[in-house]
């Protein structure tokens, strides 16, 4: 499994540096403490995504949940063999998850 966390800021801006794109069949695990999680995936990705948030919002595709212990579980439609696993979580504030 591959992870990345934060403690602070906006995960999407200059502070936090992009990540190389996992291959298919690949477990990402995203953590930020505070602040705004954005995580942008290409068309033709095979996703199964939890999303979730201690307080604030989540968003996934446009799908909204908010308040305490926002929770998304997403997946593709029809999703082949090969997916990319995505576990998104920040404490406080919001994950969103767009292509």
């Amino acid at each position: 499994m591959k992870s990345a966390s934060h403690s602070s800021g906006s995960a999407a801006g200059p502070k936090w540096p992009s990540a190389p794109v996992p291959a298919a069949g690949d477990d990402t695990e995203i953590s930020l403490g505070i602040g705004e999680l954005i995580v942008i995936v290409p068309d033709g990705v095979d996703l199964v995504i939890d999303a979730r948030a201690g307080l604030g919002n989540v968003i996934v595709f446009g799908q909204e949940s908010a308040g305490v212990g926002p929770d998304i579980d997403y997946t593709t439609p029809e999703a082949g063999d090969a997916v990319l696993r995505l576990d998104v979580d920040v404490a406080i504030g919001q994950v969103e998850v767009r292509r």
